[in-house]
């Protein structure tokens, strides 16, 4: 099982991301990236293991686990990221919402939807008094551990369906926990196309 996002930072990003995402807040103009300089020391890894509820011995082996997924997502964006020592978060955001999207409903968006995605989400962050007066710790923690969980549920995706339909509603069950987490929206309501992330509009009744 996935580890839940400890609380830390996500409870009031998410209350300042909802309001926007409500208002389809849209990608508008270009945003420059939102730079997270990497901590010294991994912060996340320890933090998402010590939030699990097992033994010491089980811990340590999960923050090997986290600290893996860590430097798996690091690698695979470092052609986007060219700054040295630094995360850029809309792309960490951009590509934990698209890794629950992919495991609730099967898709993958394309890089331009990504790409939309990462400047809209860190178009909101950025605009929070939150971010702006969080300590670079809990900056770092926060992002770390977002990265870490987006590259699980893509592994989680790849496996759950050689398990069976129980694996696949679990899984389903836990991407629709994180993206209420982190945006505080309804997961089946959110569409995601080159323009970003929206709610979807019902049909009003005759």
């Amino acid at each position: 099982m996935s580890p839940a996002i400890p609380p830390d930072l996500s409870r009031p990003l998410r209350d300042a991301m909802a309001p926007s995402l409500r208002a389809l807040h849209a990608a508008g103009a270009a945003e420059p990236p939102l730079r997270v300089p990497c901590a010294a020391v991994a912060i996340g890894p320890g933090r998402l293991a010590r939030a699990a509820a097992s033994p010491a011995a089980g811990r340590a082996t999960l923050e090997a686990l986290y600290r893996r997924c860590l430097l798996r997502y690091r690698e695979a964006v470092a052609d986007e990221q060219p700054a040295a020592g630094a995360d850029d978060l809309g792309a960490v955001l951009a590509n934990f919402v698209a890794a629950n999207l992919h495991a609730l409903h099967g898709t993958r968006p394309p890089a331009e939807a990504l790409r939309a995605l990462a400047q809209q989400l860190a178009g909101i962050v950025r605009g929070s008094a939150v971010w702006r007066t969080a300590p670079l710790r809990e900056r770092q923690a926060y992002t770390e551990q977002l990265a870490i969980l987006a590259v699980l549920m893509v592994d989680l995706a790849a496996i759950a369906p050689r398990q069976g339909p129980d694996a696949v509603a679990e899984l389903q069950g836990r991407a629709r926990g994180y993206l209420r987490q982190l945006l505080g929206l309804d997961p089946d309501a959110l569409t995601l196309d080159v323009s970003g992330l929206a709610l979807r509009q019902e049909p009003v009744a005759a």
